[in-house]
């Protein structure tokens, strides 16, 4: 008998090395494949992540040249900067408001040389007053 349970103590000690031997080769090949697998999805994602910066940029900047182009157009334009230095604000969304639906821009902000702002558009999507202008007395923004 004694024989036996040394026999059984054996072949569970066999048993049981392999189980461990097998368990850790799995957890190994899992481990690996894991940050193989990790490090791909994290190039992936950086490529990704680079396109949609370099195409952000790219929007940007197309639109900065396009607002240069317009703000060019309008400073040479006489009557409208004869508008900003006297600060005629009726006269400026007159004049602006055909120039502004015909362009691509979402807003136009209108500043004297001070930096103070004598119009604003608003954004073409919202159903309200196109324009915001302010009084000169300082009081606050009037429209929606």
């Amino acid at each position: 008998m004694k024989e036996k349970s040394r026999r059984m103590t054996l072949m569970m000690k066999l048993g049981g090395g392999t189980a461990l031997l097998v368990v850790l080769v799995t957890v190994l090949c899992v481990g690996a494949a894991v940050m193989i697998f990790t490090g791909f999805l994290e190039n992936d994602a950086r490529q990704k992540a680079e396109l949609a910066v370099d195409g952000l940029e790219n929007i940007l900047t197309s639109k900065k040249d396009e607002t240069r182009a317009v703000t060019l157009f309008l400073a040479r334009y006489g009557s409208i900067a004869g508008d900003v230095v006297s600060g005629d604000t009726a006269a400026l969304i007159e004049k602006l408001t055909p120039m502004w639906k015909e362009t691509d821009l979402d807003f136009v902000t209108v500043l004297d040389a001070r930096g103070n702002v004598l119009a604003a558009s608003m954004s073409r999507t919202r159903r309200a007053t196109p324009w915001r202008t302010r009084r000169t007395s300082g009081e606050p923004w009037q429209g929606r």
